[in-house]
């Protein structure tokens, strides 16, 4: 079984790679939107080649003429600008923010463009009017970027809510796991029991008084006959002398 701390590791290890790739598709999303946005507006006539090929038309047109295409350009990127407004707030309601980001990035851009065309038209009264429209429409998606940031602000806070709670969770299974992993040591005295109660027995065996057995030997004098006559101290001494010398033969 890992340890508490290596397995603190391995999350660890996992949650910043996750967070890596993430940014690494987000990168590569972003320059995918540049990409398409830099080709919509070549073929639009308003980068590169396009704007070019766009001025050269433009140079036989009378004034009138020149006033009433920038009219007609500030009003179709301020109606596809209201577009891309509302696909951005569809977008932040169902809780795609990356897609809302990028609709109200577009609606940005055709607002500005809306704008650019709006402040060329020569007549003031006429320009004045339009850029009016415009700037209401910027207002309004400055709005919506703000509502779109607010509703994100409350989501990160629930997940930043959720993790919390998930990281107390796994930390107290961490503790858990590292309880379980606890060796309890326990000696195995069985053993040394048998042995002690063995010795035990021996020493109770062990007899508290010792006996000491003595033999009486009965001597009779063959030197006076049946039986008789007297028996003296030095006869009694070699009698005993013979007797232990008998009995250290026996063992």
């Amino acid at each position: 079984q890992l340890a508490g701390t290596q397995l603190e590791g391995m999350l660890d290890a996992v949650r910043n790679r996750a967070k890596e790739v993430n940014a690494e598709v987000a990168k590569i999303v972003g320059e995918i939107g540049e990409l398409q946005r830099r080709a919509a507006n070549i073929r639009a006539g308003l980068d590169g080649a396009g704007a070019q090929a766009q001025a050269r038309r433009e140079r036989g047109l009378t004034d009138g003429e020149r006033d009433d295409l920038n009219t007609e350009r500030a009003r179709n990127a301020l109606a596809e600008a209201s577009r891309y407004a509302t696909f951005a707030q569809n977008a932040a309601i169902d809780g795609r923010a990356e897609k809302a980001q990028e609709y109200a990035r577009q609606a940005a851009e055709l607002i500005e463009r809306a704008a650019a065309a709006a402040n060329a038209i020569g007549d003031d009264e006429a320009a004045a009017n339009l850029l009016d429209q415009v700037a209401e429409a910027q207002a309004r998606e400055l709005e919506a970027q703000a509502a779109m940031k607010q509703k994100q602000a409350t989501e990160i806070a629930q997940r930043s809510q959720e993790q919390a709670e998930a990281l107390a969770e796994l930390e107290a299974r961490l503790a858990k796991l590292a309880e379980g992993t606890t060796v309890a040591v326990k000696p195995d005295t069985t053993a040394a029991e048998q042995a002690l109660a063995a010795v035990q027995t021996a020493v109770d065996a062990i007899p508290t008084e010792k006996t000491v057995t003595v033999r009486t030997i009965y001597v009779s004098d063959t030197r006076n006959g049946a039986g008789g006559g007297s028996y003296s101290a030095g006869d009694l001494a070699g009698e005993l002398q013979r007797e232990a010398l008998r009995a250290g033969r026996r063992q």
